[in-house]
């Protein structure tokens, strides 16, 4: 039952994403995803884009906008709405234990943490929140989202506008892939080193 419920779920969702008002829909998509929604909106924009190649810019710029302003949404969820609205969101989710690690390696820096989740697949949310939580100056949180969400948002529009069947879009979506997790990984390994050890 629950999975005919996801399955119908998503089907009306990407039927919603090529209708006219699909732009909007993953506009709101991308807003809402940096503060508390699980679905990114690139389940979304690759296929809109295979369909319009040709619309890859305006969806770009549209989805970086709706993602930025939805980081600030998370961070005023962390600085004022934590105990009504933001706790239930680490919860749901599972990140408890990960909301302290952020704390921690905000003390450090703030800036290449937010930028790194911000660009990879790591969960925005989670970053937002803890900046919001931990008082994050606004000025490299800002800019950090606005590199990190920008480029993401950018890169991956683009590379579905070359046409994501042809040989040489599947080296750039892999080169993409690889350096996504590169950074993760450096990331993770930077935790530890500085944690644990």
């Amino acid at each position: 039952m629950t999975t005919l419920f996801i399955k119908k779920t998503k089907k009306y969702l990407i039927e919603i994403s090529h209708s006219r008002y699909g732009l909007w829909f993953i506009t709101f998509i991308a807003f809402i995803e940096s503060a508390f929604f699980p679905i990114p909106p690139d389940f979304f924009i690759i296929p809109m884009i295979m369909a319009r190649p040709d619309s890859w810019k305006k969806i770009a710029l549209f989805v970086s906008i709706g993602s930025i302003l939805g980081s600030f949404l998370g961070y005023y969820i962390g600085f004022a709405l934590f105990e009504s609205v933001g706790e239930m969101i680490i919860h749901k989710y599972n990140l408890a234990s990960q909301m302290t690690e952020v704390g921690l390696i905000y003390n450090d820096n703030a800036f290449w943490s937010l930028f790194v989740a911000a660009f990879t697949p790591l969960p925005y949310k989670l970053f937002t929140i803890a900046a919001g939580v931990f008082s994050v100056s606004l000025i490299p949180f800002t800019i950090a989202s606005v590199l990190g969400r920008g480029s993401r948002y950018v890169l991956v529009p683009y590379l579905a506008s070359l046409g994501g069947r042809s040989l040489r879009v599947n080296k750039y979506l892999k080169k993409a892939s690889k350096l996504m997790w590169f950074l993760v990984i450096v990331f993770v390994g930077y935790i530890i080193v500085k944690y644990l050890f």
